[in-house]
């Protein structure tokens, strides 16, 4: 697919790895169902910052956009398949990321502001 603009969760959840941009929700889809990526940024934003980040703690492979092509692409997925031992830690350190159950203890704190004295 040249590109998904339907319900993305049953897309992930097919997937071994995704193929991504770098922007925060992408990142946040990724963390909560623990999928490894191939992450391309797009030039001169802030999703540059978050795929070093993401590079930097062992979570998603970063390329940059220049460097990005179907060449590269086709080697980087072949590794990232005949290397699974690679793949488990990436998916273990992007399920890491973000703090588990975020939804759950921020309604507990609304709750609790907003209780009945």
């Amino acid at each position: 697919y040249d590109y998904l603009d339907a319900d993305l969760k049953d897309a992930y959840a097919a997937a071994d790895f995704v193929i991504c941009r770098a922007g925060i929700s992408t990142i946040s889809e990724l963390s909560v169902l623990q999928k490894p990526a191939i992450i391309v940024p797009l030039p001169r934003s802030s999703q540059e910052m978050n795929a070093q980040i993401l590079a930097f703690t062992g979570s998603a492979v970063a390329v940059r956009e220049e460097f990005f092509n179907p060449e590269l692409a086709v080697n980087l997925v072949r590794k990232m398949l005949w290397k699974q031992d690679e793949l488990r830690i990436m998916k273990e350190n992007i399920g890491r990321l973000l703090p588990a159950n975020a939804d759950k203890k921020i309604a507990k704190i609304l709750l609790k502001i907003y209780e009945p004295r």
